[in-house]
């Protein structure tokens, strides 16, 4: 509908408190017409759904998510693309919330139900095998995420190219597991191209290009190359104070450099750093919103799109 179109291109735009009012208002009108069970009713709650994850509401997010899944399940079946969707957004919803377990549940039987109703290679399969390597990585099973990463590295590659976003998210992911499991020189060459390829795509003040930016100047650092880290390092407080503001957490959480020491440090703590760097691909394409929208959000929402027309 118009009203769900306009709610969001303002989301896409970062008006997340004027797509809310919008995407409620067509909520409300689809289940005055259509009823609660309605493809597209569960289509607006869905989108409902990732407008309050986003706003940081993961509560009321995930009641309206769990209503979507539900509805499709009895509606659709537990295989229908729309449903595998619903099991993914509300897999990522969990793991946001720390719930581990539960999202692995649910990110395991979107995973399944890809690879046999879609097939290895397909954009959906390929976002929850990547959601589940991440999954995995935080839980401590890094042999577990490394497999994951490099698969659906090499299907994003061959079905996708090595321009698309989720390939290079995927680049900059296994880059940084290589990097934090010591493996510098095969992870510099992932850096760089993830870097390069958002250079291009992005822009250089791009959120995820300054990660690119500060994770390659971490990466040269370990390996020794101070002068060569230093750039980088300065690059990407600077991209960050223009873009964010000096009080933002990814700024006071970005590497700096310090040419007496020698050193390239998080202002706020190893923890924070590595939190800010790695890239929470899922929060990018899982839930639907629009069938077009601006560079900011380009993965954010797209899958059901995919799914939609294999």
């Amino acid at each position: 509908s118009s009203i769900n179109n306009l709610g969001t291109l303002l989301y896409a735009k970062g008006d997340l408190d004027g797509a809310e009012a919008l995407l409620r208002e067509a909520l409300e009108g689809c289940r005055e017409t259509l009823g609660d069970q309605h493809p597209d009713t569960l289509f607006s709650i869905s989108n409902l759904g990732a407008l309050l994850s986003a706003k940081g509401d993961l509560d009321g997010a995930e009641a309206l998510l769990c209503e979507a899944l539900e509805g499709r399940r009895a509606t659709l079946g537990d295989r229908h693309p729309d449903t595998l969707t619903s099991i993914n957004n509300l897999g990522e919803l969990l793991q946001n919330k720390g719930d581990l377990d539960g999202a692995e549940a649910l990110y395991r039987e979107a995973l399944g139900g890809g690879r046999e109703t879609l097939g290895d290679r397909h954009p959906h399969t390929l976002t929850v095998i990547h959601n589940l390597g991440m999954l995995l990585e935080d839980k401590g099973d890094l042999d577990g995420a490394e497999a994951l990463y490099r698969e659906a590295l090499k299907g994003c590659r061959e079905t996708l190219g090595d321009r698309h976003l989720l390939t290079l998210t995927l680049s900059n992911n296994l880059g940084e597991l290589l990097r934090e499991r010591g493996d510098l020189d095969s992870a510099e060459p992932l850096h760089r191209e993830a870097l390069e390829g958002r250079r291009e795509a992005l822009g250089d003040r791009q959120p995820d290009t300054l990660i690119s930016i500060s994770n390659l100047g971490l990466l040269l650092h370990n390996k020794g190359d101070l002068d060569g880290a230093e750039p980088f390092c300065r690059e990407a407080l600077e991209g960050k104070r223009q873009t964010l503001g000096d009080r933002h957490v990814a700024t006071l959480t970005t590497p700096t450099f310090s040419a007496r020491r020698g050193n390239c440090t998080p202002r706020g703590g190893r923890w924070a750093m590595r939190q800010g760097l790695r890239e929470r691909q899922s929060e990018r394409t899982t839930h639907r919103l629009s069938s077009s929208q601006p560079r900011r959000h380009a993965l954010l929402s797209r899958l059901e799109k995919l799914i939609r027309t294999p």
